[in-house]
């Protein structure tokens, strides 16, 4: 979809030029691959990072999105054999299971279309024209059920005590976000949503929240916010707004989004801004936003200038500046926090493990 691809070539922009960590020793498309075991990451400030691992998953530009969940990371891959989810054990970096899926999410950056919750990892994704929603059993590392949702293709996941439910693309224009029952695995309510484009959901403090973009040629220039009371299945809130926000993550009851070179709080009721934006000094690329307590890790890029690589950046919530900032060891498209550890997803197919200490 083009749309994806548009916010592909944003994101790889702003990150392509920071790979400078060593290579990978096995060939793309070789799952297993482990490199760069100890390494310091280069041009680090504030606390010490150690780069542990690197594993190499599938090919260049396969890997699509990232999860830690179940004492576990999972990451979603397409080759020409078919989609599939990798396992990996985080203590050891190594692979512990291969599941074959009919779908994987198709974004090329930012790491969505996967959650956990009511007992099972859901990966959403697009098969034969069809949005759909595949359950994984963890305790048997196979898919357990496959849900359809639709004409289309899935894009993000959130799972709550209210269902699990998925923001998803139709065949042409109209978005919608689609709600199932994780006890029946029948769909109960899809609900339409304005926007030319749709991607993150999130369930959180009694409602859903979903950021959709909005524009004209393909040309993404607006974002719209929608709220959904879980009671009523109706969209209680909708608000454009003059310019495209994201990535978003929600912490502590507050959605979170990217702006530009600012951070934004948004109340997750109302789609509003909470108190003033936050002025990080970098842009806040598209890739993703990671939540720890203390910090919000972001790919910082600096807009126009192409020249100046991407670093990994830790915005610390109470000085309100970045006090940490580190190269990354390949072209990020994904990152996630997890086991005492970020784990980056990258462009290159390989998944990084960075200890913090």
């Amino acid at each position: 979809m083009l749309m994806h691809v548009l916010v592909f070539l944003f994101a790889l922009a702003s990150g392509a030029a920071c790979g400078s960590g060593e290579e990978a020793s096995k060939e793309p498309g070789t799952a297993g691959g482990t490199t760069a075991i100890g390494t310091e990451a280069p041009s680090q400030m504030g606390v010490a990072s150690r780069i542990r691992a690197t594993i190499q998953l599938a090919s260049r530009g396969q890997a699509t999105s990232l999860l830690v969940a179940e004492g576990s990371v999972w990451v979603a891959a397409y080759e020409e054999d078919g989609s599939k989810l990798f396992r990996i054990d985080p203590a050891t970096s190594e692979i512990v299971a291969t599941i074959p899926v009919e779908a994987v999410p198709s974004w090329e950056a930012g790491g969505d279309g996967m959650a956990a919750g009511a007992g099972a990892v859901w990966v959403t994704g697009g098969a034969q024209g069809e949005a759909i929603l595949q359950r994984i059993d963890p305790s048997k590392n196979e898919v357990v059920g496959t849900i359809s949702l639709g004409g289309g293709s899935g894009a993000d996941v959130a799972v709550g005590g209210t269902g699990v439910w998925v923001s998803a693309f139709g065949r042409g224009p109209g978005m919608r976000v689609v709600r199932v029952d994780p006890t029946t695995s029948r769909v109960v309510a899809t609900i339409p949503v304005d926007g030319d484009w749709v991607r993150e959901i999130f369930t959180l403090d009694g409602t859903v929240f979903v950021r959709g973009l909005a524009g004209e040629d393909s040309t993404l220039t607006g974002t719209v916010l929608t709220v959904i009371d879980p009671a009523t299945n109706r969209i209680v809130e909708s608000r454009r707004m003059d310019e495209p926000h994201g990535p978003l993550t929600e912490w502590d009851g507050v959605v979170w989004a990217g702006a530009g070179r600012k951070l934004l709080r948004i109340d997750p009721h109302t789609g509003g801004p909470l108190g003033d934006p936050l002025v990080v000094g970098k842009g806040v690329s598209l890739t993703s936003l990671v939540v720890e307590e203390g910090g919000i890790w972001f790919l910082g890029y600096e807009p126009g200038d192409e020249r100046v690589p991407a670093t990994v950046d830790r915005w610390n919530t109470r000085t309100h500046e970045i006090d940490v900032s580190f190269d990354p060891p390949e072209s990020p498209v994904a990152m996630a926090m997890g086991q005492g550890s970020l784990w980056i997803l990258n462009y290159e197919g390989s998944l990084t493990r960075i200890e913090l200490r």
